[in-house]
C-alpha cells in the first residue's frame, strides 16, 4: 500500500513460492505430485526440484489448446529444441538458477556454473530459511557448507 500511495517503503529482498502435492493418484508425472520450491530475488530465480524425477505435466494448463499443440508437436517432433527440453525432458534437474535479465525465458540453467556460484549460495540460503521458518518438512534442499552459518572456504 505504501508504493501505491507514494510513501517511502522497503522492498522484498525475495520472493518465495512453493508446488504440493494436488492429485488423487500415485505420483507418475509433475501434474499429480510436484514438490518444488522457488526463491526470486531482483536478478536471478532459484527453483528447487524435489520430485525432479518426475516428467514434467502441467497441472493447471494441461486441458488448454496451447498444452495440447505442444503436444502434437513433441509426438510429430516438430518442436523446437528448446521447447522439447522445458516440457519434454524425461527429467529435471533438482536445480535451476536463471538470470532474470539476460535469460527471461529460462532457457539457460545455470546451476552449478562457477561464474553464477555467488547468486546460487545467497539463493540456497534464503530458501533454507525462508523454509525453517515457514516449517516447510520438505527436505532442504543445501548442505551444511551452503546455508547461512556455514563456514567459509570449507567445502
Amino acid at each position: 500500500m505504501k508504493l501505491l500511495r507514494g510513501e517511502p517503503f522497503e522492498a522484498r529482498q525475495f520472493v518465495f513460492a512453493e508446488r504440493g502435492g494436488h492429485g488423487s493418484t500415485l505420483p507418475g508425472d509433475s501434474a499429480s505430485f510436484d514438490l518444488g520450491r522457488v526463491v526470486v530475488s531482483k536478478t536471478h530465480k532459484l527453483i528447487y526440484n524435489a520430485m525432479g524425477q518426475l516428467p514434467y505435466w502441467p497441472v493447471d494448463f494441461a486441458k488448454d489448446d496451447l498444452w495440447k499443440e505442444l503436444v502434437q508437436m513433441h509426438e510429430a517432433g516438430k518442436l523446437d529444441a528448446k521447447s522439447e527440453k522445458l516440457y519434454f525432458a524425461p527429467t529435471r534437474p533438482m536445480f535451476e538458477l536463471y538470470d532474470l535479465a539476460n535469460d527471461p525465458g529460462d532457457f539457460n540453467n545455470l546451476a552449478g556454473d562457477m561464474n553464477a556460484v555467488s547468486y546460487e549460495r545467497e539463493l540456497k540460503a534464503a530458501m533454507q530459511e525462508w523454509m525453517m521458518v515457514q516449517r516447510d518438512f520438505l527436505p532442504l534442499p543445501v548442505t551444511a557448507t551452503e546455508g547461512p552459518g556455514a563456514k567459509k572456504g570449507k567445502h
